[in-house]
């Protein structure tokens, strides 16, 4: 059923794509400034997920759709872990 949804592009398809390019844009956003804060040694620090990622990530070239993809995985991983640990 949800690809015949998804073919013809109904309202909660539309949003849902819409919702997903929003988040991409946003974890998009945060990784160039993350870059540009390593390339001027500014942030030294690992603080978050993402600023751990994009370190390891600064030798090699990986593409920003890798990374925002990586960093999405951990967001979804770590809200299952939270709810379970929390019930």
């Amino acid at each position: 059923m949800w690809k015949a949804k998804k073919f013809f592009n109904t309202e909660s398809e539309k949003t849902l794509a819409l919702m997903v390019d929003e988040l991409h844009k946003f974890l998009g956003n945060i990784i160039s400034k993350k870059k540009e804060r390593f390339v001027a040694w500014e942030d030294l620090k690992d603080k978050d997920v993402s600023a751990r990622i994009v370190r390891r990530a600064q030798g090699e070239q990986l593409d920003e759709t890798f990374l925002v993809n990586t960093i999405v995985s951990f967001v979804l991983a770590g809200q299952d872990t939270i709810c379970s640990a929390l019930t």
